[in-house]
């Protein structure tokens, strides 16, 4: 079997690529989220 890992590598990076930049984009409203429900006095 022959493949062209050029394509399986180019669609692979066109599949994670975009997860990575809405996870940087949408990792601090994340963490805002988060932090204000364990703050406990």
């Amino acid at each position: 079997m022959n493949f062209d890992k050029g394509k399986i590598y180019t669609m692979i990076l066109v599949a994670i690529v975009p997860i990575i930049i809405v996870y940087l984009f949408l990792s601090k409203f994340m963490i805002a989220g988060v932090t204000p429900g364990e703050v406990k006095e």
